[in-house]
């Protein structure tokens, strides 16, 4: 879920979400099967959809908290890295905080993209 929600956009998430689900369930009853263990007996694809949803409010604060960081452009990042390793250093809090218009507007998106999904997935 993690990789599935920081990794891709919500148009690539309308288009696959489900198949990604289902692939990740499939290499699980791959892999019990190796020891004749059957998959819908210790982890049914039921109880997964049930764990995505359980999880899912977690998930999406995690997200929102990271896609603060992921849209960063080169110039933020390697300030960001800077007030991060100045203040391990330091043992103080950094104030690093980004204005670049540009970057203000890929983060929106980002958020928003975040909420469609969630609620088109029927995880809110």
């Amino acid at each position: 879920m993690y990789t599935i929600f920081n990794c891709t956009d919500h148009k690539t998430r309308l288009e696959h979400f489900y198949d990604w689900i289902d692939y990740y369930h499939s290499e699980l009853e791959k892999a019990l099967g190796n020891y004749g263990i059957k998959a819908n007996y210790i982890y049914s694809r039921d109880q997964l959809y049930a764990d995505l949803k359980r999880y899912a409010k977690v998930l999406f604060a995690v997200s929102l908290i990271v896609a603060n960081n992921l849209v960063l452009n080169p110039e933020e990042a390697a300030k960001f890295k800077e007030s991060i390793k100045k203040s391990m250093e330091d043992s103080e809090y950094s104030d690093f905080s980004p204005n670049e218009e540009e970057t203000n507007m890929l983060k929106k998106r980002k958020v928003e993209e975040l909420v469609d999904s969630f609620v088109k997935f029927g995880l809110l």
